[in-house]
C-alpha cells in the first residue's frame, strides 16, 4: 500500500500518516487508482500545502479522528466528498 514517503513524514502527524492510508484504501475501494491518490496527497506534503483539520474536534475517538481526516485529505487532493 503506498504511504507518505519517509522524507516526508517529518511533517506529517501520526493522525496524518494514519488518515492518509486509510484515504488511498478509500480511493482503491471506490475503483480509482490508490497510486495517483498517493502521489496527490504527497504532493500536498511536498508543497506543505496539507490544510489545517477543521472537524477533528467533533471525533468522538482516534479512529473517528482517522477517518475524518482521511476525508479532508481527500478533499484536498481534489477527490470529491460528501460531508454529512
Amino acid at each position: 500500500m503506498p504511504a507518505i514517503s519517509l522524507a516526508k513524514k517529518k511533517a506529517a502527524s501520526a493522525i496524518d500518516e494514519y488518515a492518509f492510508d486509510l484515504a488511498v484504501e478509500k480511493v482503491a475501494e471506490l475503483g480509482w487508482d490508490p497510486n495517483e491518490a498517493a502521489e496527490r496527497m504527497d504532493a500536498l506534503f511536498t508543497l506543505d500545502a496539507v490544510p489545517e483539520t477543521a472537524k477533528l474536534a467533533s471525533a468522538g475517538d482516534v479512529n473517528e479522528a482517522i477517518d475524518i481526516r482521511s476525508l479532508e485529505l481527500l478533499e484536498a487532493a481534489g477527490y470529491p466528498v460528501t460531508w454529512y
